[in-house]
């Protein structure tokens, strides 16, 4: 997910752009070693991925990894799903129109 309007060809595993999200909430309530659940909802349906926080210095854009490896951008790790794994078909079209979407973050409180 990123703030960023604009992506390379690189950027091929980015699903969510135009982020408004608050960065200092997101790292005090992903806290190190708790599951937690990012859930995405559009018109057109949704989807969820489950990983363990490991929250850095994240910042205008952060990822979910389904390895263990963190890096400064990192979220979570050891997620069930990545990109690819997500519906492609309601990536495709919410790509297509321009979908909004609504994203929870809901974090486990007895996990760590």
């Amino acid at each position: 997910m990123t703030c960023e309007d604009r992506l390379t060809p690189r950027g091929d595993c980015i699903v969510l752009t135009h982020s408004t999200h608050e960065p200092k909430i997101l790292e005090e309530m992903c806290e190190n070693g708790r599951e937690a659940y990012l859930i995405v909802t559009t018109r057109l349906g949704s989807f969820w991925v489950r990983g363990i926080c490991a929250p850095r210095a994240i910042g205008c854009s952060f990822v979910v990894r389904k390895s263990y490896s963190a890096t400064p951008r990192t979220l979570m790790v050891n997620a069930d799903k990545a990109s690819s794994d997500l519906p492609r078909d309601l990536v495709h079209r919410a790509r297509l129109w321009g979908l909004k979407a609504f994203v929870v973050l809901a974090v486990n409180e007895g996990s760590v």
